[in-house]
């Protein structure tokens, strides 16, 4: 399930700061990736929250810093959502 949501997260971070910009694999530091900025990041974090139907705290967003992170928090959320029905 990991590399499913690795890539999906990485098909919606290239539909946001465009394809083929960068190569982006798990141990990707989000603000280092080009063309990267507050705005995009929450575009990314809003988009991740609506493709996966999952909400974010303000503690965990604080928490994210790699894609790996991010791809481990959805899986978490996805999986607590999945038990929770």
């Amino acid at each position: 399930m990991g590399s499913q949501i690795l890539n999906i997260l990485v098909h919606e971070i290239h539909t946001i700061i465009g394809k083929g910009t960068v190569d982006i694999v798990p141990e990707s530091v989000l603000m280092d990736i080009p063309n990267w900025d507050s705005i995009t990041h929450m575009q990314v974090i809003t988009r991740t929250e609506e493709v996966f139907n999952i909400r974010f705290s303000i503690e965990e967003l604080m928490a994210i810093a790699t894609v790996d992170a991010l791809v481990k928090a959805i899986k978490s959320k996805t999986s607590s959502s999945a038990s929770d029905r």
